[in-house]
């Protein structure tokens, strides 16, 4: 098990480490974004803040008010959600199933045990959006070196105020925590072993299509049985009214870990690697 999982650190993580370079593309270009706009507020209401760290990170994984139907508005899709996961779910699609066709005969093998080698991917899988997150979270703490950005992790008043997010300025420590990190990161560890589990049924594209779908109908439909509004922070109650209550998506989400995790163990088990 531990040469398995060292091995996914470093074929599935450390080769592959250019690809992690799209949280930091999304993420600056989210920056670039939010950035321009604190430069119209400052503007229009004589301001002299640039705005906190805060606010870029929850700029970037906020998500959006569900989709009504409306004759006068368009609906504002959450642009930067959907391609701070999408991305997320391009690097962790392929490989998994590369890895087993390729050296299937060998892991097994060598690991004694099927699970020992689908549990290993679960690990790598986690390690993989901690790292992913972490360089989100970097890109933004530069972006804000080099702008002068405030570090502080409390967001900032004129900026929530004027987009509607006022919620999210009267959060306690453990909501906070709970809505704009545990949550984003465990839904992205749930789609990553989900199209896991898919790419085990069908195929490495098929899965990525299928977990790409559940995403963009979670942008449009609030509900607990689509996953992708668990993680979306700006749906929670304590953030806007009518939200989904943030402590039950929080453990429906580790519940959905658990059974796709064992799911997986258990199609794994019957699958013809030959």
């Amino acid at each position: 098990m531990k040469y398995l999982i060292k091995r996914d650190m470093i074929q599935g993580i450390w080769k592959k480490k250019q690809m992690f370079l799209l949280a930091s593309l999304i993420t600056w270009s989210c920056c670039l974004t939010l950035s321009d706009k604190i430069q119209g507020l400052r503007k229009l209401y004589a301001l002299k803040g640039t705005g906190t760290l805060m606010d870029y990170w929850i700029f970037l994984i906020q998500g959006k008010e569900p989709y009504e139907f409306s004759i006068t508005d368009l609906y504002e899709f959450p642009i930067f959600w959907l391609l701070f996961f999408s991305f997320l779910l391009i690097i962790t699609n392929m490989y998994p199933m590369v890895d087993l066709e390729q050296w299937g005969y060998q892991v097994v093998t060598h690991s004694k045990s099927r699970q020992s080698w689908w549990f290993g991917k679960c690990i790598w899988c986690a390690v993989s959006v901690f790292s992913y997150f972490a360089l989100a979270l970097l890109t933004i703490s530069f972006f804000a070196l080099i702008q002068g950005v405030s570090f502080s992790l409390k967001p900032s008043w004129y900026v929530m105020e004027s987009y509607g997010r006022d919620g999210f300025l009267t959060l306690s420590t453990w909501k906070s925590i709970s809505i704009l990190f545990l949550q984003p990161f465990f839904l992205a560890v749930l789609l990553g072993i989900l199209q896991m589990v898919l790419s085990i049924c069908l195929n490495a594209l098929p899965a990525f299509c299928m977990t790409f779908t559940i995403l963009i109908i979670s942008a449009y439909w609030k509900s607990l049985l689509l996953c992708g509004n668990l993680g979306m922070s700006y749906r929670m109650s304590a953030v806007s009214d009518g939200g989904l209550n943030s402590t039950l998506c929080l453990l429906l989400l580790l519940l959905e870990i658990i059974f796709c995790t064992l799911a997986g163990a258990a199609l794994f088990a019957r699958k013809d690697i030959c």
